[in-house]
């Protein structure tokens, strides 16, 4: 059971608007709780963990030369891009080619927000 301190803090994150976990005292699964009762006799609590922010990937050796850009979509789709695209309040508006990326096998998702998934094609030396 984690001490008064520990507890106070949990709480405050609570007030802020932070995400709760909680789970029960002998559970390993951690859950969103949205309205914790604050029952430590029972539960354990904790301020959710934020995501690691990993940026979407791609071999661009699979990609056409013309694919300047990917970026995912509000959609969470990802996209290459021959300009780099627009950002709009629910996506990316193309200028030019794009392309879907969804059947390349070396294009991996990140958990970086769509908004801020636009990566733009190494240059060579």
């Amino acid at each position: 059971m984690p001490d008064t301190a520990e507890m106070i803090a949990v709480m405050e994150a609570y007030e802020r608007g932070e995400p709760i976990e909680g789970r029960g005292a002998v559970s390993r699964q951690w859950a969103v709780v949205r309205n914790p009762t604050w029952n430590w006799a029972v539960n354990v609590y904790r301020v959710q963990p934020k995501p690691e922010l990993i940026p979407d990937t791609i071999n661009w050796d699979h990609v056409a030369d013309w694919v300047q850009c990917i970026a995912r979509d509000g959609n969470e789709i990802g996209f290459g891009y021959e300009e780099e695209p627009m950002k709009f309040p629910s996506g990316w508006a193309p200028r030019g080619r794009y392309v879907s990326l969804g059947a390349l096998a070396s294009y991996q998702r990140g958990t970086v927000p769509w908004d801020q998934s636009l990566i733009r094609r190494p240059t060579k030396c």
